[in-house]
């Protein structure tokens, strides 16, 4: 009798047969969450292409990304601003509104919230830069206050946006119900 245990497989072939099968219960375990994360990533890939209905392209890249002096942040907020103005035409429910009614009409793609959500984001880090950095340089001053102001703004959009794909992705009679009872959001907020 020989010592140690006894050999699971006889053959390499039998170890890569073991192997296999034990990569497929652990990816049909994890299936769900694995196909979530590819959808995601493949739209968010798919829609940096093609820029929003009403947005414009960048005219010029801020000369100075990384401002080091309160002007050049106050720069920096005034471009945010512009961006910001030009996604919701100057107001956020009307551009939701439209979103929603885009959803509507191209059957139900969620990627619809989703492009939104990516520009919202991405000016939303911006302004929280802003903010923190004019704080350190100036303190609670004028041009933090404005800047904050408008941090909120983009900020409320975010949310608003957010709640409106987190009901699409329930499903569309959710998002239906919320929208005919007006329980979201963006339709407490003024035209």
């Amino acid at each position: 009798m020989g010592r140690g245990r006894p050999r699971l497989y006889k053959t390499p072939e039998d170890k890569a047969a073991a192997n296999r099968a034990k990569s497929m219960r652990s990816y049909h375990k994890r299936k769900y969450a694995i196909n979530t994360s590819r959808r995601r990533r493949y739209h968010a890939d798919t829609s940096k292409a093609k820029p929003l209905d009403g947005a414009h392209p960048d005219a010029a890249a801020l000369p100075n990304a990384d401002p080091v002096d309160t002007p050049g942040w106050l720069r920096l907020v005034t471009h945010s601003q512009t961006k910001f103005h030009a996604l919701t035409k100057g107001s956020t429910r009307r551009f939701i509104d439209s979103l929603y009614n885009q959803y509507t009409t191209n059957n139900h793609r969620l990627n619809t919230f989703s492009d939104a959500l990516i520009e919202l984001r991405a000016l939303d880090q911006t302004m929280q830069r802003c903010e923190q950095s004019l704080l350190q340089l100036v303190g609670v001053s004028k041009e933090f206050r404005i800047t904050e102001k408008l941090g909120k703004a983009v900020r409320e959009g975010l949310n608003c946006v957010d709640e409106v794909e987190f009901y699409a992705s329930i499903g569309k009679g959710e998002l239906l119900d919320a929208y005919e009872n007006h329980e979201m959001m963006y339709q407490k907020l003024d035209y």
